[in-house]
């Protein structure tokens, strides 16, 4: 979809509603689907456990940051793991490594190699 195209319509819609009231707080909103839309987005799949202490503290150096644009998955193994593969092929060969949490870091479906350590995980986040 051309961004132009996308804008002509929606930044209408979020001005003013069909009842003809003003919605101007939509506008945050609608430029945050659309800086999401144009990216680039972080996909960030955690391949662990997260019973484990290492696998929570990964979820935490990720949130500390200020990524606006990731999106972030676990990634279990087992039964679980197989289903998620189902819905997503992208987590198919995601998995811990060693028997500890891998963290995958990707942009448009091309992932870096599995980092382990946290302190590589927050160089890797910068």
């Amino acid at each position: 979809m051309e961004i132009s195209h996308f804008l002509g319509g929606h930044l209408n819609l979020a001005y003013e509603n069909p009842k003809g009231h003003s919605n101007r707080l939509a506008y945050t909103q609608l430029l945050a689907a659309l800086d999401f839309m144009v990216g680039p987005s972080l996909e960030i799949v955690i391949a662990g456990d997260s019973a484990l202490e290492t696998t929570r503290a990964m979820f935490s150096a990720v949130r500390r940051r200020f990524l606006p644009n990731k999106v972030m998955l676990l990634r279990p193994d087992g039964s679980e793991g197989k289903r998620l593969a189902g819905l997503s092929p992208l987590v198919e060969s995601m998995h811990p490594v060693d028997h500890q949490p891998a963290v995958y870091l990707c942009e448009q479906y091309s992932c870096k190699k599995p980092i382990t350590k946290i302190s590589d995980l927050e160089s890797a986040l910068h």
